[in-house]
């Protein structure tokens, strides 16, 4: 008598039920039930039964990279990023990799806004984004840069009523780091660790519902993006644009404002021009706020003419 087989594999925890072909009219078909901690009733192809108690077992249909779960939150969505993201066919990843939108909490790197229009991608986190209370992203002069480029957008036509609260913010890089002591010794994530599947994964889900506008701040958060659009993973409907990053050392790069005027910086008094009146800290300032409005005067151009990545 001939009988069909199919080869299998452990899977993930699942309740998982296979049935084989039939060999005969003669013969039942071989039915193999696997619960966890369960009784196992056999029966064979000469209608002898055993009973007998196991362990949970797990099968899948690894030929046709079947998966069946009830019991797991893993979903075809997470499973093909990951298939079309990274290049592999891992269908046996962990439930643990594949993180589904609705589960996600803010954390040091992550906030989720409170609409779906607007992202901003930033680094990593580092230990300012660890020490506050709470922790969380763009924190400290970068928060604050950040909450003047939101104010100034939010009063523009295409992006009129958007607040801090409404945005989402998130990193190319979930991990904390930092130079300083009892840092990791560098500021951010290489290329090649940003560019990881599992890190992949994760940016895309943090950024699968955003429907309008995503803006990357710096080298690490244009490449990780990139990458995720190269694979078509966003919105359809959504818009990526490269945004200057928004630390003081990035700004004080900028030499002229959106009038096209040069920004002049003073280290020492003496410097000054006898008709500059401003002391130092003002004059620092005011050059702050002139660069601010550079990068969001040009931002806000590039939203209205479409330019995005």
């Amino acid at each position: 008598m001939n009988i069909n087989h199919y080869s299998s594999k452990p899977t993930l925890r699942s309740h998982t039920h296979l049935q084989a072909a039939q060999a005969d009219t003669h013969a039942k078909a071989c039915k193999r039930v696997c619960l966890p901690n369960r009784t196992r009733t056999v029966q064979t192809l000469h209608d002898n039964t055993s009973t007998e108690r196991r362990a949970a077992c797990n099968t899948g249909l690894a030929k046709v990279a079947v998966q069946f779960s009830a019991d797991t939150f893993v979903v075809n969505q997470s499973l093909a990023l990951r298939i079309n993201i990274c290049g592999e066919n891992r269908h046996l990843t962990s439930p643990k990799q594949l993180l589904r939108i609705e589960n996600m909490i803010n954390t040091v790197h992550y906030k989720k806004g409170t609409e779906n229009n607007i992202a901003f991608v930033f680094s990593c986190p580092g230990k300012l984004e660890r020490d506050s209370n709470p922790s969380g992203p763009a924190k400290g002069e970068t928060g604050n840069n950040l909450e003047y480029l939101i104010n100034f957008l939010s009063n523009q036509t295409k992006t009129k009523g958007i607040s801090s609260d409404k945005v989402t913010i998130t990193n190319s890089w979930s991990k904390v780091e930092f130079i300083s002591e009892g840092g990791t010794g560098r500021s951010e994530a290489t290329i090649k660790e940003i560019l990881k599947c599992d890190n992949l994964i994760r940016l895309t889900n943090e950024l699968s519902e955003i429907e309008r506008y995503i803006f990357v701040c710096g080298i690490n958060a244009k490449t990780t993006l990139k990458k995720i659009i190269d694979e078509k993973k966003l919105n359809k409907a959504v818009k990526v644009f490269d945004l200057r990053h928004l630390g003081n050392q990035s700004l004080n790069q900028i030499s002229f404002d959106k009038d096209g005027e040069s920004i002049i910086s003073y280290s020492k008094t003496f410097q000054k021009p006898i008709t500059e009146k401003r002391s130092l800290k003002a004059i620092r300032k005011d050059n702050k706020i002139r660069r601010l409005e550079k990068v969001a005067f040009d931002l806000y151009q590039n939203i209205e003419n479409e330019n995005s990545l």
